[in-house]
C-alpha cells in the first residue's frame, strides 16, 4: 500500500510502482498491467503523467472509430478488389502496404496481415478468404489491450491483470443507484483483478475500507517529486462518429477549400478546434476548416483545447445519409476527421 498526498502525487505513485516492476520482473509488458479507480475523472491525471513519461496507456472508456469506414482500411480493400480472381501471399500485402504513411491503422492492418502470413505460411490465398479473415481478426482487435488500460472497478470485472493499482477516493460513499455495499464489492472486484502483483494508493491515514479489513499491508510513504509533478487537470477526448456532423464536408461545393485541405490531411496530423457562431470547427494547422463537431457538442466545463490530432479519417457517404436529406448533399463520397482532443483548465 502507498500512501500519497494529493491526485496528483497518487498518479505519480500509481505510475511509477508499474515502472518499478518493470524494471525488476523479466518480460515485463505493459498491456498486462492495470490501474483502477471508483470513478473515470481519477484516470486523467495517471493518462497525463504517462504520457510525459512516454508509457504507452490507454482509458477503457474510449471509443473506437468504425474500422471498415477508415480511410487506410478502405484503400487496402481497394487494393484487394483491384483484381478480385487474383491469389494474394501475406508478403505481396505487406509490400504494398510499405508504400503507405506509417500511422497507427496502417500499422494495425500491418499485424493482421502478418497473424493472416503465420497462418498461410507462404501459400497464396482468394481475395475473398483475405477480407473474411480480417473482418474476422478486427472483431478480436478491438477487444486486446496495446498499453497500460486505465479503467473503472465497474468495467475492471470479468478482465484480469498481471499487476494492478488501485487509485483512491470515492470507496467512501455510493453513486446514484447503489446500494449501502457496492463500494465495497466495487472494491474486491478491483483487487481480484490482479495475477501477480497488486498496489492500493491511499491519499489519507486510513483507507475507507481497508481500516476495517485484518490483513497485513505493506505500506509505504509517497513523497512527492514536484519537478515530475505534472498537470493533472488535462482531460483527453476521442471523438467518435456521433459527436461530428457527418454531412457538412458533403454539403459544400465542389470549389470549397475543405476538399483539398481533406486529401491533404493524414492521420496524426494536428488540429485545433474554434468556435464560430455559437458552433465547433475544426481546422488544420493552415487555419482551413475540415469538419464540424455536431450540433450538441459542448467541450468539457472551464476547459480550453490546447492540442488536438487528426486521431481517424473515415469515409462517409451520400446513401449513408436519411434520405429527407440527401438532397442537400453534392457529393457521393467525402470524408471526415475525428480528432482527439486534449482540454486543460482556462
Amino acid at each position: 500500500m502507498c500512501t500519497a498526498p494529493s491526485p496528483a502525487a497518487q498518479a505519480n505513485a500509481a505510475v511509477d510502482e508499474l515502472v518499478r516492476l518493470s524494471q525488476l520482473v523479466p518480460g515485463w509488458s505493459w498491456s498486462k498491467a492495470a490501474i483502477i479507480a471508483r470513478e473515470w475523472r481519477l484516470l486523467q491525471p495517471v493518462r497525463s503523467y504517462c504520457e510525459a513519461r512516454g508509457i504507452p496507456a490507454q482509458l477503457a472508456s474510449e471509443a473506437m472509430p468504425p474500422y471498415w469506414r477508415l480511410r487506410e482500411v478502405q484503400a487496402f480493400l481497394t487494393f484487394l478488389k483491384a483484381e478480385p480472381a487474383k491469389m494474394l501471399t501475406a508478403e505481396t500485402m505487406h509490400a504494398f502496404i510499405c508504400e503507405q504513411p506509417t500511422n497507427r491503422w496502417w500499422v494495425l492492418i500491418s499485424d493482421g496481415i502478418a497473424a493472416l502470413g503465420t497462418e498461410l505460411d507462404g501459400k497464396p490465398v482468394p481475395v475473398a478468404d483475405i477480407i473474411e479473415w480480417l473482418a474476422e481478426w478486427m472483431r478480436d482487435s478491438r477487444q486486446e489491450q496495446h498499453g497500460l488500460l486505465l479503467l473503472t472497478a465497474h468495467r475492471a470485472k470479468g478482465l484480469e491483470f498481471d499487476d494492478v493499482v488501485i487509485l483512491d477516493e470515492g470507496w467512501d460513499r455510493t453513486s446514484k443507484g447503489e446500494d449501502q455495499d457496492a463500494p465495497r464489492r466495487l472494491f474486491y472486484v478491483a483487487m481480484t483483478r490482479a495475477k501477480r502483483s497488486l498496489a492500493i494508493v491511499s491519499m489519507q491515514d486510513q483507507h475507507p475500507i481497508l481500516q476495517d479489513v485484518a490483513v497485513t499491508l505493506l505500506e509505504r510513504q509517497i513523497t512527492p517529486d514536484e519537478a515530475a509533478q505534472v498537470d493533472g487537470g488535462l482531460r483527453y477526448q476521442t471523438v467518435d462518429p456521433r459527436m461530428v456532423d457527418l454531412s457538412w464536408a458533403g454539403r459544400q461545393a465542389a470549389r470549397h477549400p475543405v476538399h483539398q485541405a481533406l486529401a491533404e490531411m493524414q492521420t496524426g496530423d494536428p488540429v485545433e478546434l474554434v468556435e464560430i457562431d455559437g458552433r465547433w470547427l475544426v481546422r488544420n494547422r493552415a487555419g482551413v476548416s475540415i469538419g464540424r463537431m455536431a450540433r450538441s457538442y459542448r467541450p468539457p466545463d472551464g476547459l480550453r483545447c490546447f492540442r488536438g490530432e487528426a486521431s481517424a479519417i473515415i469515409r462517409w457517404r451520400k446513401i449513408d445519409n436519411a434520405e429527407e436529406f440527401q438532397g442537400l448533399l453534392r457529393h457521393e463520397v467525402w470524408e471526415v476527421v475525428l480528432p482527439e482532443l486534449v482540454f486543460a483548465r482556462n
